[in-house]
């Protein structure tokens, strides 16, 4: 178990973090990012398949991507 005498600001918004404060953050659970992927199409050999209109994804952009 890993505990901490005081407080500690390892990083801030929109710093760059450097290995060390990267490890801190993975030592303690703490997720910095969400990394989304949104699929619009698949080609499997000759075999093309829209997965997302591009009217639907305009909808889709309103979502509160936090939630």
């Amino acid at each position: 178990m890993i505990t901490l005498s005081k407080p500690v600001v390892v990083c801030q918004k929109g710093d760059v973090l450097t290995p060390e404060q990267c490890k801190i953050l993975e030592l303690f659970e703490q997720t910095m990012a969400i990394f989304r992927v949104k699929v619009y199409a698949s080609l499997v050999g000759e075999t093309f398949t829209q997965l997302i209109n591009e009217d639907e994804d305009e909808e889709d952009e309103d979502e509160d991507m936090f939630a």
